[in-house]
């Protein structure tokens, strides 16, 4: 069975304070710098990271 995430919320992680964000099947990250759009992209990376039970050495990496 094959699962989809249809929205993603994130609080409190680098400049992502309070974001909600539906997924859909196309994705485009517009904004100014500082606005958020690498730490979204991490966040995603810490999701596949975790499923895969490598979150503890990605955090790491990320500086904690």
């Amino acid at each position: 069975m094959t699962m989809k995430l249809t929205e993603l919320h994130v609080e409190g992680y680098r400049s992502l304070v309070n974001v909600t964000l539906p997924l859909r099947n196309l994705a485009v990250l517009i904004g100014p710098n500082g606005s958020g759009k690498t730490a979204l992209l991490e966040v995603f990376l810490l999701l596949r990271h975790g499923a895969d039970k490598q979150l503890a050495d990605r955090l790491e990496a990320l500086g904690g």
